[in-house]
C-alpha cells in the first residue's frame, strides 16, 4: 500500500522550508512515530 496525495502543496519561503524540515526531524526523533506522510513538494 502506498499513500499518494491527490493535492500537493509547495513551500516557497526558505524559512518555511527550514521550519518544515525541522518539524519532520523532530517527528522522526520520537520513538512513537513510525511513519510521517505529507503532501509538500520539496
Amino acid at each position: 500500500i502506498q499513500f499518494v496525495p491527490q493535492n500537493s502543496t509547495e513551500i516557497s519561503s526558505d524559512d518555511d522550508k527550514a521550519m518544515f524540515q525541522k518539524f519532520l526531524d523532530l517527528l522522526n526523533d520520537l520513538d512513537d512515530v513510525q511513519n510521517v506522510y505529507h503532501n509538500v513538494q520539496q
